[in-house]
């Protein structure tokens, strides 16, 4: 795929993200009295809703989830290679896969869980489901679907199917990186699944739970094997992990992150919210790139983590969060 052929998106794509938040708009939303404050903020912005939505925390969500559907509805038909979207993408195809299997196999009715976004549609995700079988679907994704079929009928566990399917995610991108990526793509894919095994990891020491538990519950795309992760995390040897995967020059804040979390003082949850960190600081750091696809994975990722924070500013104004309470789980603003 030729450079050129990403002309016409790219252009799309920096018209689109001049619309992005800055952070004097979530300041506003932050220091709002009311909601018409809020709507004057929002009025010119994909986040316009009525007022009413505003005090109600359900209808919140339902209008953020529609913003984030039309935004993989635009990338996955715009990108000259779709595939390259499934790599924040294909969470949401996995998640549905998961609910789709309870049904098939356990005869659990979880629809109202589906979310309306993927590179395939719920009849496709819906047939291999029940059949095992698929003319539309990659032959790698039939492949790892099946096999966590396979443990389910095994152990008919809800358990299973989300392990399965959590792992098979971690497999797809892996996979679509290699196929259709490259070594910037390579980068974000590896972050997600770093970051993925050390908070894994550090979990199950911290429940002490079974060696057995940590096999299912870790990915072997990892940089480590199992016996290293355990021993990083048991000797708080944090920098070590780090330092594998890191494409970033010394970056202050991410390395005192790194030094809380060594010295115990970083809550599991954190662990997320660093993730996005390093990712927002890896496509800065790469935004000369001239990777194919990769403005668009920054795109993805600014719209992502906007809606994330959004969430946080709206839903916690709802639950009567202070201002702290919230600033301190928002994510990176993209907007200049």
């Amino acid at each position: 795929m030729r450079q050129k052929d990403y002309t016409t998106v790219n252009t799309l794509i920096d018209v689109y993200s001049e619309d992005l938040l800055t952070p004097e708009d979530f300041d506003q939303l932050l220091n709002a009295s009311s909601t018409s404050t809020i709507m004057d903020v929002l009025a010119d912005t994909k986040y316009r809703m009525e007022e009413r939505y505003l005090n109600d925390g359900e209808k919140i969500d339902r209008v953020l989830m529609e913003r984030l559907v039309q935004l993989y509805r635009f990338a996955y038909a715009e990108s000259p290679v779709p595939e390259i979207v499934d790599i924040f993408g294909a969470r949401y195809m996995y998640h549905n896969l998961k609910v789709m299997l309870k049904a098939a196999v356990l005869d659990v009715d979880h629809e109202y869980l589906r979310i309306p976004i993927g590179r395939f549609g719920y009849d496709d995700l819906q047939h291999i489901a029940q059949t095992r079988e698929s003319t539309r679907l990659p032959q790698p994704m039939i492949d790892l679907i099946n096999e966590v079929h396979l443990q389910a009928e095994d152990y008919h566990s809800s358990e299973a199917i989300d392990i399965g399917m959590d792992m098979a995610y971690f497999d797809h991108i892996k996979w679509v990186s290699e196929l259709h990526g490259s070594k910037d793509t390579d980068a974000i894919v590896q972050a997600i699944i770093e970051f993925y095994n050390i908070t894994t990891i550090i979990r199950a020491e911290r429940q002490q739970q079974t060696r057995s538990f940590m096999i299912e519950a870790y990915t072997s795309q990892g940089l480590f094997s199992l016996d290293d992760y355990v021993e990083i995390v048991q000797n708080k040897d944090y920098q070590r992990w780090y330092n594998a995967f890191s494409e970033l020059p010394f970056n202050q804040a991410i390395n005192d992150a790194i030094d809380r979390l060594a010295a115990g003082k970083m809550a599991i949850g954190e662990l997320e919210k660093l993730k996005e960190i390093y990712i927002d600081e890896l496509f800065r750091e790469k935004r000369f790139s001239n990777t194919l696809g990769l403005n668009m994975l920054s795109y993805i990722h600014a719209r992502e983590m906007e809606v994330t924070n959004l969430r946080l500013v709206l839903v916690g104004r709802v639950n009567s969060l202070s201002r702290e309470q919230i600033v301190e789980r928002m994510r990176p603003v993209y907007g200049k």
